[in-house]
């Protein structure tokens, strides 16, 4: 008798021990983006938000459980915003500019406004806000003869430095309308080009606007066609550097403003995507090459490492775990597949073969997969080895064999959404082990999820609506 109470015992406390690392585990991976709050045992919607606050969550920021950013209103003004994700509750809306009639159908054309925010103690949400609208001038025969048509353009700019917790003006400042921003270490990155290819690339700290440091780079550095088309450049800390996208050419650089390394404008026909990867690691995507597409590991100083033919996948939700290692599928005309590739080395770490690749999700040093057969596969990022696997769901009737579910995560499960014959399926599967711990299905078409503004967003351009999950 005794030893069955001291073995009783012994068990309760193992189980307390696992217990409390999951806890620990979920609050450590409550803090990375794209995970979403507990979702219990089951998927409802809560409210449907308009396109202007699909855009603003798109292009803002999460900061305390608010979904903060700013808009375009009907009027063709600008606000400020901060909101309650699950509810759609506004906290405080901030006017930003007044009404434009160029602006009307902003958010119908897509337009959003760019904003970013800062971590810790009150936190600021830095907001790139145009104004002084005008039409882009474009030969008539371009739009049929309509030169209504193309996108108002911005002809003066400000950077909006906002309280987050009153929305409350920090500080205002003149920007050139043609700049990217980010935000980084309670510093606001700005970059903006000329027509030349040229570009101004400096950092300034948000809440007073002191210069940390400037930086010119020369004409012709980035691309001319990219350049002569008005569009800013793109900004993305990645690690400890700064990359700043201009069309198909790149510049990085360190974060004191020392430049790292350039990359020049490509010339193949189809163009070329720059975007950050793993880690700190840099991806140049070649479109038009031989097979359809190459890649490449970029270095800070811009020297290139090819990469495996195929597709890089850009998990939805990256807690940055083996950070060395670049998720590589197949090539369009190859059986799928997913590649561990040592961005350290240069060499292929492992593959797994028997893999169609639909969504991933990296948690805890593994990559969570979820096929085209709604199958899920738990792999370890360090060398390729299965942790846990579950078949596909049985079919059925009417079911494409050939869907595109998409991956949701609260840190403690692991949710499969994606079209079941007629219905949208939704199966949840219990992170540590894919044990199957819910499923049910979504009343109204969905044709893919995204955590947005710190929730599940479903969308369907049938039924033009985005609905917050939860």
């Amino acid at each position: 008798m005794a030893a069955a109470v001291v073995l009783a015992a012994a068990l309760a406390g193992t189980q307390a021990v696992l217990d409390a690392r999951e806890r620990a585990e979920v609050a450590r991976w409550a803090q990375v983006p794209g995970v979403v709050p507990a979702l219990g045992d089951g998927l409802e919607a809560r409210w449907e938000p308009e396109l202007g606050d699909v855009l603003m969550m798109y292009a803002g920021a999460e900061v305390d459980d608010l979904a903060v950013g700013a808009r375009f209103e009907d009027s063709g003004a600008q606000s400020a915003v901060a909101l309650d994700p699950l509810t759609g509750d506004v906290a405080w809306r901030t006017p930003l500019t007044e009404p434009e009639p160029l602006l009307v159908d902003a958010a119908e054309n897509f337009q959003a406004v760019p904003c970013d925010a800062t971590t810790g103690d009150e936190p600021l949400l830095v907001c790139l806000v145009g104004d002084r609208y005008a039409r882009a001038s474009v030969r008539p025969e371009t739009y049929g003869g309509d030169t209504s048509l193309p996108a108002p353009v911005a002809q003066e700019a400000e950077l909006v430095v906002l309280d987050v917790a009153t929305g409350e003006v920090v500080r205002r400042t003149p920007a050139t309308p043609s700049t990217g921003m980010r935000v980084a270490d309670g510093t606001v990155l700005t970059a903006s080009s000329s027509r030349d290819g040229s570009a101004e690339v400096s950092a300034h700290d948000v809440r007073t606007g002191e210069v940390r440091w400037e930086q010119e780079l020369p004409s012709g550095t980035g691309e001319r066609e990219w350049a002569e088309s008005g569009e800013p450049p793109y900004l993305e800390p990645v690690g400890d550097t700064v990359l700043v996208v201009l069309g198909t050419a790149a510049a990085r650089f360190a974060a004191d403003g020392t430049l790292l390394g350039t990359v020049p404008a490509s010339a193949l026909e189809m163009g070329t995507a720059i975007l950050p990867a793993r880690g700190d690691r840099v991806v140049r995507q070649d479109f038009g090459a031989a097979g359809g597409e190459a890649l490449a590991v970029l270095a800070p100083d811009g020297t290139a490492t090819p990469l495996p033919e195929g597709r890089l996948l850009t998990p939805t939700v990256d807690d940055g775990s083996e950070p060395d290692v670049l998720l590589l599928t197949g090539a369009p005309d190859a059986a799928g597949g997913l590649l561990g590739w040592d961005a350290a080395t240069g060499t292929e770490r492992w593959v797994v073969e028997d893999l169609l690749v639909s969504d991933v999700v990296v948690l805890g040093g593994a990559a969570y997969v979820v096929g085209f057969d709604r199958s899920l596969r738990a792999v370890e990022l360090d060398d390729g080895s299965t942790r846990w696997r579950t078949d596909p769901p049985p079919p059925v009737p009417g079911e494409d064999p050939v869907t595109s579910p998409t991956l949701l995560t609260d840190g403690r499960s692991l949710v499969v959404v994606g079209r079941r014959g007629e219905e949208t399926g939704v199966q949840a599967y219990a992170l540590r082990d894919g044990r199957p711990t819910w499923d049910g299905t979504l009343p109204f078409e969905v044709e893919g999820v995204q955590p947005l503004g710190g929730r599940a967003v479903a969308w369907s351009s049938a039924a033009d609506r985005w609905t917050v999950l939860g």
